[in-house]
């Protein structure tokens, strides 16, 4: 318990005295690490482009937890229902919107509601992307198996997918 205790305080001054400044000093085109594996999964997906990323951050440039890409309606359908339908009863839970952006184009916005909700009450933000990083980290690691999973079945012929 005490060991737990330690590693969540030092994520959490992690957080809050080193990430800024790392956050900082990276380059733009670099991806967050922790939210990179979800990216990739999504790229690795035919018809899929992924246009911006964030893992979320306490400090600094806060934000939270976002994926932002261009892909088929269907396909981002299919990925919707599956991301849903697994982390829905989940504390950090995710859904995929669709939205347009400034050339008129139909985007989709894969995102947190619960982190998204945190990310304006700052005591929300320093527990969840402070003290339970570890768990927000977790949980971005689960959506790449999640979206990985995802698209093994939407390689299969389409009447196969449902």
């Amino acid at each position: 318990m005490i060991s737990c205790i330690s590693k969540r305080v030092k994520t959490l001054l992690f957080e809050l005295f080193a990430a800024p400044i790392i956050q900082y000093k990276q380059p733009y085109t670099v991806i967050d690490k922790h939210i990179k594996p979800a990216v990739d999964m999504l790229n690795s997906i035919d018809g899929v482009e992924t246009i911006a990323s964030c893992h979320g951050h306490l400090f600094g440039h806060i934000e939270a937890p976002y994926i932002y890409f261009k892909a088929p309606t269907d396909t981002a359908a299919y990925l919707h229902k599956q991301i849903w339908t697994t982390t829905q009863h989940k504390s950090i839970y995710w859904v995929i919107e669709g939205r347009y952006n400034s050339e008129c184009e139909l985007c989709f916005s894969l995102r947190s509601p619960p982190c998204e909700l945190a990310y304006y009450h700052f005591f929300s933000r320093l527990r969840l992307f402070g003290y339970r990083r570890l768990e927000l980290e977790q949980s971005m690691l689960e959506l790449a198996q999640l979206i990985k999973s995802a698209s093994k079945t939407l390689k299969q012929p389409i009447g196969d997918k449902y």
